[in-house]
């Protein structure tokens, strides 16, 4: 009989892996926003997750590798102020865009100001902006949890909060339709504007990211991970179908069914061999992720004004435009060193 170490396989996320894979995410979200090709949205969804599952695991492999309280609040207040950085740097650079964008010089000084606070913590200021604010706060929640809760409750809490997260998503005409429901949804999007886009969507997978860091062995083999992940997208499918002929979606970003699709994806990845670390495709990253959706809103601009059709080369003008952004800030970053700040 093998001893459990024989049979298992140790799950890596080598820079290499991660390089290439947080890449092909940002073309996916990339295609989220500008491809427009619905029946491709279930899979274009897994990028997200996939994003914060990789940051929780990377985190949490330090995080949970030191023992004292200070080590581990020194790694997290370091993590804290590496995303406010890159927050910063681009709420600054995109800030004359965002200001249009949201209307924020439409309201009174004071409103005007607990609008952008509110957007700050709760939800976007520039496009996309949700998901690093999520990533501090959800990633600070689950670290910290441990302190008061042990992490069975935290499971449940995640977990309930993805639950509603996807109930107000792709369930969203449900509720909006129910009286039972509604007093609930709008004092939760009072303060949310959507919840399926600020910190209680990344809870479950942040969690998800953690718990693949303290158990990083599998005795499962590839082929059964193969087969799950066939059997994962088929129902994931199921439910995106069942949404369409209900017509019950608000929004189309969470699935109860991507959370097999995301951990087997995680797990097949992270049983791939190694590959060579490539700086540039994860900078790059970074960029098209805060970038893109500004930079598309230029390029439809541009076209309406001249008078050119450009709908369906849309996504292959971002993706390329934004990749080529980021060759020039990568380009000038030694000598521009506050550049650095936009990855």
């Amino acid at each position: 009989m093998l001893s459990l170490q024989q049979t298992s396989q140790t799950i890596s996320y080598n820079g290499g892996k991660t390089d290439i894979l947080k890449f092909v995410l940002s073309l996916f979200i990339v295609a989220v926003h500008f491809a427009d090709i619905a029946i491709l949205s279930p899979i274009l969804r897994c990028a997200v997750p996939l994003f914060f599952m990789l940051s929780s695991f990377f985190f949490f492999k330090k995080y949970d590798g030191v023992v004292s309280v200070k080590e581990k609040n020194d790694i997290l207040l370091n993590y804290i102020k590496r995303n406010l950085t890159l927050y910063l740097f681009w709420f600054v650079v995109l800030l004359p865009y965002t200001i249009i964008l949201r209307g924020w010089l439409d309201n009174a000084l004071i409103p005007g100001i607990l609008t952008v606070c509110r957007s700050f913590i709760f939800s976007s200021t520039f496009p996309a902006s949700w998901y690093i604010m999520a990533s501090i706060i959800g990633t600070s929640l689950i670290a910290l949890a441990d302190r008061t809760f042990n992490r069975p409750v935290v499971f449940v809490i995640a977990l309930l909060a993805y639950a509603f997260c996807c109930i107000s998503s792709n369930y969203g005409n449900m509720i909006l339709s129910s009286e039972l429901w509604e007093p609930l949804y709008q004092d939760y999007t009072a303060i949310f504007t959507s919840p399926y886009n600020s910190f209680p969507v990344s809870l479950i997978w942040i969690y998800i990211g953690r718990y693949l860091s303290k158990n990083d062995e599998t005795k499962l083999s590839n082929s059964f991970l193969w087969l799950l992940m066939a059997l994962s997208f088929l129902l994931l499918y199921v439910e995106y179908f069942c949404i369409q002929q209900l017509g019950c979606s608000n929004a189309d970003d969470c699935y109860f069914f991507l959370l097999p699709v995301c951990i087997v994806v995680m797990l097949l990845f992270g049983k791939v061999r190694f590959i060579p670390v490539n700086p540039f495709l994860r900078k790059t990253s970074t960029i098209v992720f805060c970038s893109h959706i500004a930079l598309g809103s230029i390029i439809i601009f541009t076209s309406k004004l001249l008078g050119i059709e450009v709908g369906r080369y849309l996504f292959f003008l971002i993706a390329v435009g934004s990749v080529s952004l980021s060759w020039v800030i990568l380009q000038l970053d030694k000598r521009i060193k506050i550049l650095r700040y936009a990855y």
